[in-house]
């Protein structure tokens, strides 16, 4: 189950752009406000363990699991949160930066 859902977010994580507007007009409006991002933010600083600034896949594990909604008898295992972070990795360092992070939130709770 796991596989099927990283194989349906890879199909689809470089189009959250596309998604918005296929929303209804109220929660596009929340995943683009200032509220949003400062949910992101908070949660993003919870995530970094280390505090470096960004997130690497092991970190993502408890974001992962709470915004996909996930259930705890599911396995997910390192290299599916190594694969979501590639997923979201527009610059490709191998973590997740702060607009990253936000944007892969967005994706999750657009296709929720």
């Amino acid at each position: 189950r796991v596989e099927e859902t990283l194989a349906t977010l890879r199909a689809n994580a470089r189009r959250a752009d596309e998604l918005l507007p296929k929303l209804p007009a109220e929660v596009s409006a929340y995943l683009t406000s200032d509220a949003f991002r400062a949910k992101c933010d908070a949660e993003f600083g919870k995530l970094d363990a280390d505090g470096n600034g960004a997130l690497s896949p092991d970190e993502l594990w408890p974001s992962i699991m709470e915004l996909a909604g996930l259930r705890d008898d599911l396995v997910v295992e390192p290299e599916h949160c190594e694969d979501l972070a590639r997923m979201f990795d527009a610059d490709g360092n191998g973590v997740l930066d702060r607009r990253e992070f936000c944007d892969f939130a967005i994706f999750v709770f657009a296709v929720k």
